[in-house]
């Protein structure tokens, strides 16, 4: 549909809406409602460039539609058409995403599958930068950025963001920190507390990299991976997919009023008597004890005073009249039997495995066989084993494709340990560091968070 008719008349301005509604409806599905959605934008933009509008509501309604338009539509637009909408858009398309109005995410990731594969990465970190770039604002209040006041758009939420967490490597547990602690945010209402952290989340998404799981544009049916590993790495990481539920802050605030006036208007309770004082008891009089005199003890008598000498005498008198004592001779000891020896248990003989372990990689069957041991034992630093098995990786590049070693790599009990910690970090919102303790004291293969950052960039060498 092209816009023909002047955009002063009530009657322009419905069609276009109708028209807006019908393709917002259908979610831009196929190619006749996104070439209908490109000509009624591109019409419209000129007749708004070239023709004055006398009615500001009017005028603002038609930069509503556009918005609304550009949103939907910035996935087929050039790069640097579809980054400056976002520039100017983002939070627009971040609150109607959140009420399911637009699938933005399913946009965004559309938009990254259209990009070449070695380019992606730079095309990401580019809308990113734009991202950080919009000035549109959230909230009605001006927030505190290194003190001084400032507008509250988004640029300014994410520099208040980075610098509440850092770089936020644990990315919803850590949003959900910086949105209960942070002072600025709790000037916020709760649905802009929501659209904030959605915006976040889409901050931190465009951030991962190729070999990050949940990274957008990635295809992982070209990776001759499982199923399963196909699931979750299409999966939400970031749980953008979900929309927030809608949230009125006027019916919300009149419900918090008639609670707090419920609550303290309590029902009063019924006059009862005030309790009677009990009188105290009677004390009984005191009795008194009977003094006892001290009765008088006689002293004793002076024992009558003996020398040394006639001590000595009476001793030996009475040593002299009793009987010697008789010593019983001791019975003779038998000589101890000695123990009886036992015959010699002989030495067991654990025969060696007989499959021989892993040295180097002579080929695609030795790729699959590395093990998280293997890789320890290339080194005594991670730098030597990381430049050790990569000198490894280019000599059997020599002779093979790219794709088979990649194949083959995905298959390795090394690259799947590295897909399940990070499967487990993104499900728990658990650091790499804490599963490769909880791994460590299940006597289970584990990695530290050096060597899950290693395998990384390992997997991006193929």
């Amino acid at each position: 549909m092209k816009v023909k008719q002047s955009l002063n008349s009530n009657e322009t301005l419905e069609s276009v809406q109708k028209e807006v509604d019908r393709l917002k409806q259908s979610y831009f599905w196929g190619q006749n409602d996104v070439n209908d959605g490109l000509d009624l934008l591109h019409s419209l933009e000129e007749k708004i460039k070239f023709e004055h509008v006398k009615d500001p509501e009017t005028k603002q309604h038609y930069n509503t539609i556009v918005a609304d338009l550009r949103i939907n539509l910035f996935s087929t637009f050039l790069q640097e058409q579809a980054e400056h909408a976002i520039e100017l858009y983002f939070l627009s398309a971040v609150k109607q995403d959140a009420k399911a109005e637009t699938p933005f995410y399913s946009n965004l990731d559309q938009y990254a599958m259209s990009i070449d594969i070695f380019s992606l990465e730079a095309r990401l970190e580019s809308v990113r930068k734009r991202v950080m770039r919009c000035k549109e604002e959230l909230g009605k209040n001006p927030i505190t950025l290194d003190g001084k006041k400032v507008k509250s758009t988004v640029e300014n939420w994410i520099k208040d963001y980075t610098n509440e967490v850092g770089t936020g490597k644990k990315i919803v547990t850590i949003i959900r920190k910086y949105l209960t602690s942070s002072p600025n945010v709790r000037l916020l209402s709760q649905w802009d507390r929501k659209v904030l952290s959605r915006a976040l989340r889409y901050y931190e998404l465009l951030k991962l990299r190729i070999n990050d799981v949940g990274c957008l544009g990635i295809n992982m049916t070209d990776w001759d991976v499982s199923i399963d590993d196909e699931k979750r790495v299409n999966s939400d990481p970031f749980r953008l997919k979900v929309p927030e539920p809608e949230y009125n802050i006027d019916v919300q605030l009149q419900e918090e009023a008639r609670l707090a006036q419920k609550s303290a208007s309590s029902t009063p309770a019924l006059p009862t008597k005030p309790p009677i004082a009990k009188k105290p008891a009677p004390q009984a009089p005191l009795q008194r004890k009977p003094e006892v005199k001290p009765s008088v003890v006689p002293a004793p008598l002076a024992s009558p005073v003996v020398s040394i000498d006639t001590l000595i005498a009476d001793k030996k008198k009475q040593e002299e009249g009793k009987p010697s004592p008789q010593v019983k001779p001791e019975p003779a000891r038998r000589p101890e039997q000695a123990a009886p020896r036992k015959p010699p248990v002989p030495k067991r003989v654990i025969e060696q495995n007989s499959e021989k372990k892993l040295s180097t990689l002579q080929d695609l069957n030795d790729l699959q066989k590395i093990t998280i041991d293997y890789f320890r034992s290339l080194g005594s630093s991670d730098a030597e084993r990381l430049t050790h098995i990569k000198s490894q990786i280019d000599d059997l590049k020599k002779n093979t494709s790219s794709d088979i070693l990649q194949s083959a790599w995905r298959k390795s009990s090394l690259y799947l340990l590295y897909l399940e910690i990070g499967r487990r970090s993104m499900s728990s919102d658990k650091t790499v560091a804490d599963i490769g303790k909880e791994l460590f004291n299940e006597g289970k293969p584990y990695l530290t968070e050096r060597e899950f950052e290693m395998i990384a960039e390992l997997s991006a060498h193929f």
